[in-house]
């Protein structure tokens, strides 16, 4: 399967990512785990370093780049289909950022997410 949607050279994790954290879907943390196993099980890449860190990392990064799309489809277009992702994405984000090296992104994030449920948004 080829996704050209952004048509973008970036980590080779992107699309696993995109499968496992984007709000579209909940899975649960066994099912997370059990998809990126199959995943590194199957893969013919061979990484040197700390997988994790990158799978987390390109989640951090993929997680706003979707909650940039969300915002700017309202934003720009009026289009309120999307808004209803935003708060999965920000707790999603909020998780991912635990015990990372981006304090400060946790708690601008962390603010957001309060920020949109006081203004009653879904």
């Amino acid at each position: 399967m080829i996704d050209f949607q952004d048509a973008r050279i970036g980590p080779y994790l992107y699309d696993l990512v995109s499968l496992v954290e984007d709000p579209y879907v909940e899975l649960n943390g066994d099912q997370k785990e059990s998809i990126k196993k199959d995943f590194f099980d199957l893969s013919t890449v061979n990484y040197e370093g700390d997988i994790e860190e990158l799978y987390r990392t390109t989640a951090i990064q993929r997680i706003f780049k979707a909650c940039g799309s969300f915002a700017s489809q309202y934003n720009l277009k009026n289009k309120r289909d999307y808004l209803q992702y935003l708060a999965p994405a920000l707790s999603n984000l909020i998780e991912l950022l635990d015990d990372t090296d981006f304090p400060i992104l946790k708690d601008f994030v962390g603010l957001n997410n309060e920020l949109w449920k006081l203004s009653g948004s879904k």
